[in-house]
C-alpha cells in the first residue's frame, strides 16, 4: 500500500535514494581503496626485493651471500610472515624469519599467493636476476602475509561505514527538515481552509510560493463562486417572493368574497406557476455554469431562437436579421446561452417597431454579441434601473420584468459583461461579451 501522507512519501523516496547513493559510494570507495592498498603493498614488496638484490654478493663459483642487513626488522623475527629467499636452483639463502623452511615457487608467482611455513597465505613477488659472473640466473623472492593487507582494508571499511552512517544520518535529518519546511505552505493552507470552514475568514491569504499560488487562486475562485451562488440564491428567493406577493394579495382578496372572479384567480395562478418555473430555471442555470469542456454553437442557438421568436411574435410581422459568424462557439452551457439571448431577443421583439438585428463575432478569444432593435430606446439615466430585479419600465408589455436582470446575472457568472447602449436607429442596443471556446484539436 502506498503511504497516504505526502510527507511520508517524500521521506521514504528520498531515504531510498540516499541509501542507494551511500551504498554505491561506499562500494566504489572501498573498491578503489582495495586496489590502491594492493598496489601499495606490492610496491613495498618490490622495494624490499630491490634491497635484497642490492645486498647480494654473487661469486663466480659457490653460493650467493647477503653482505648487509635488509631494512625490515620483521625479516629477523621467526615466522613473522615477512620472508625473503634467494636461490640458484641448488643452494638457498633465506631470511632468519623463514628459519629452515623453503618457499616453493612454481614458475612465475609474482603478485600471486602461496602458503607459508605455518600455512598462512602470503603475497609473493619474485624475480630472476642474471649476473655476469654466473651462467645460471639467481631467483629473488620476497613474501608478506596477506592478513596485514586485509586488516588495512578492514580498518578502512570500518571507518568508511562509520563516516557514511554519520553522513546518512545527517542527510536524513536535513531531508526531514527540508520536507517540513517545503510542506509548511500546505499546512498553512490547511489551517486557512479550516478558518474558512469555521467562518473566521472568507478567502485564503496571499504570500504563497509560486508553485502553490495558482492552486490558492483557483481555490479562492471556487470560494468566490460559491459565495456568488449563495448571494444569487438569496436573490432568487427574494425575486420569487417579490413576484408572488401581488398575485397572492389578489387571490387573498378574491377568496374573501362571497363569489370570487374565477378568471382572475385562474390568471393569477397561471402567473404564479410561470414565476416559479422561471425562477427554478434561473437557479439551475446559475448553479450549473462553467462546466469543464462546455462548448455551444452560437449560430445553432440563434437559429433556434429566431424560429421561436417568429412564432411567438407572429402578429407583429417583425424582420429578424441575424448576422452570426461561422464557427463561433460559447465556452458554457447551451441552456445558459439560450436563457441570455432568449431574454434579450424577446425583449427586443417586444419593443421593436419593425426590425431586430443580432450580430455575433469573435475577438481576442471572446465572443462579441449585439442585440439591437428600432424601438423607442432607453434613457441612459434609467439603465441601472432596467437591469434591476423585477423592474418593469412599462406596463404595456407582458412579462415579469426579470429578463434583462437574468441575462445580466448569467453574463456575470461567466465573467462577461452586458452593456445597454443606444442603437443608430434610436432603439436599444445590448452589447454582450462572453468567453469563447477554443477550436477542438
Amino acid at each position: 500500500m502506498r503511504p497516504s501522507s505526502l510527507r511520508t512519501r517524500l521521506l521514504i523516496s528520498t531515504g531510498v535514494w540516499v541509501l542507494l547513493a551511500l551504498v554505491a559510494t561506499g562500494a566504489t570507495l572501498s573498491l578503489a581503496f582495495r586496489r590502491s592498498a594492493l598496489t601499495g603493498f606490492d610496491e613495498r614488496l618490490h622495494s624490499l626485493q630491490i634491497a635484497v638484490i642490492a645486498a647480494l654478493d654473487v661469486p663466480p663459483n659457490g653460493p650467493a651471500n647477503v653482505t648487509r642487513t635488509i631494512p625490515e626488522p620483521r625479516f629477523e623475527r621467526a615466522y613473522s610472515g615477512w620472508y625473503w629467499q634467494v636461490t640458484d636452483g641448488e643452494h638457498y639463502l633465506r631470511s632468519r624469519s623463514l628459519w629452515d623452511h623453503v618457499l616453493f615457487i612454481d614458475g612465475s608467482t609474482s603478485g600471486a599467493s602461496i602458503l607459508g611455513p605455518r600455512r598462512e597465505e602470503l603475497r609473493v613477488v619474485d624475480r630472476e636476476i642474471q649476473f655476469p659472473s654466473r651462467p645460471d640466473p639467481i631467483r629473488v623472492t620476497v613474501a608478506a602475509p596477506r592478513s596485514e593487507l586485509r586488516r588495512e582494508i578492514a580498518a578502512f571499511d570500518r571507518l568508511l561505514i562509520f563516516a557514511l552512517a554519520i553522513l546518512g544520518a545527517g542527510l536524513t535529518v536535513a531531508v526531514a527538515v527540508q520536507v517540513g519546511y517545503g510542506l509548511r505552505p500546505l499546512r498553512q493552507m490547511t489551517d486557512e481552509l479550516l478558518d474558512v470552514r469555521s467562518g473566521r475568514v472568507q478567502r485564503l491569504g496571499h504570500g504563497y510560493p509560486r508553485e502553490i499560488a495558482p492552486l490558492v487562486e483557483a481555490m479562492n475562485d471556487v470560494l468566490d463562486h460559491d459565495q456568488r451562488l449563495i448571494e444569487r440564491a438569496r436573490a432568487h428567493v427574494g425575486d420569487l417572493a417579490h413576484s408572488l406577493k401581488t398575485p397572492l394579495s389578489i387571490l387573498t382578496a378574491e377568496t374573501t368574497r362571497a363569489s370570487f372572479n374565477q378568471p382572475v384567480v385562474g390568471e393569477q395562478l397561471a402567473a404564479m406557476s410561470r414565476l416559479v418555473d422561471h425562477h427554478l430555471t434561473r437557479a439551475a442555470a446559475a448553479g450549473s455554469h462553467l462546466v469543464p469542456g462546455s462548448r455551444t454553437d452560437v449560430r445553432d442557438v440563434v437559429d433556434q431562437l429566431r424560429s421561436a421568436m417568429l412564432l411567438l411574435h407572429a402578429e407583429r410581422d417583425l424582420t429578424l436579421d441575424f448576422q452570426i459568424a461561422h464557427d463561433l462557439h460559447f465556452a458554457g452551457e447551451r441552456q445558459d446561452l439560450e436563457e441570455i439571448l432568449g431574454n434579450l431577443i424577446d425583449n427586443a421583439c417586444k419593443w421593436a417597431t419593425k426590425t431586430v438585428v443580432v450580430r455575433g463575432s469573435f475577438d481576442d478569444e471572446r465572443i462579441k454579441l449585439e442585440v439591437e432593435d428600432d424601438g423607442p430606446g432607453l434613457d441612459p439615466r434609467i439603465t441601472e434601473q432596467a437591469l434591476g430585479r423585477g423592474n418593469r419600465l412599462d406596463g404595456a408589455t407582458s412579462g415579469s420584468g426579470l429578463g434583462l436582470s437574468i441575462a445580466a446575472d448569467l453574463t456575470d457568472l461567466y465573467n462577461g459583461s452586458l452593456i445597454l447602449d443606444r442603437a443608430p436607429s434610436g432603439g436599444l442596443r445590448v452589447k454582450l461579451d462572453l468567453p469563447a471556446a477554443q477550436s477542438p484539436g
